[in-house]
């Protein structure tokens, strides 16, 4: 058991030199800052790897991805909104034609009402047709 820890140890130790001098230090400046290092996490260490140059072209071309379809998102999504303030407008002035159009409405069927009293026929009778009650005077003024 106590020749397995020792190993173990020894394959953190260099996975640790190996980790650092992928990032541009030498083995000895690596060893010599993990040690001056009292609270280094070991068990997150073990399992790093060093991180090649395809790797962080990666990450800069996802990062890129995401950040235009960010910006795409965000102009599209303001688009949206001056849409919906168009149709806002246009749903106000379609609210106030439909209330205009229903005094209309109001006002004719009123009107329609009236064309069935007698008052309505007799001016009618008067004016267009020029009839008038067998006992009336009527009175023309001379051209």
């Amino acid at each position: 058991m106590n020749s397995l820890f020792k190993q173990l140890k020894l394959i953190h130790s260099i996975s640790i030199n190996i980790t650092h001098v992928g990032c541009g230090e030498t083995a000895g400046e690596a060893g010599g800052r993990q040690r001056e290092s009292k609270g280094y996490n070991q068990m997150a260490s073990r399992y790093s790897r060093p991180v090649s140059v395809a790797n962080r072209r990666g990450m800069r071309l996802i990062v890129v991805v995401v950040l235009i379809m960010v910006i795409a998102l965000a102009v599209r999504c303001r688009s949206l909104i001056n849409k919906n303030e168009t149709y806002a407008q246009q749903i106000d002035l379609l609210e106030q034609q439909i209330t205009e159009e229903n005094g209309r409405t109001e006002n004719i069927e009123e009107f329609r009402d009236y064309t069935k009293t007698n008052p309505y026929i007799e001016k009618v009778a008067r004016e267009k047709l020029g009839l008038v009650y067998p006992d009336e005077i009527i009175f023309q003024p001379e051209d």
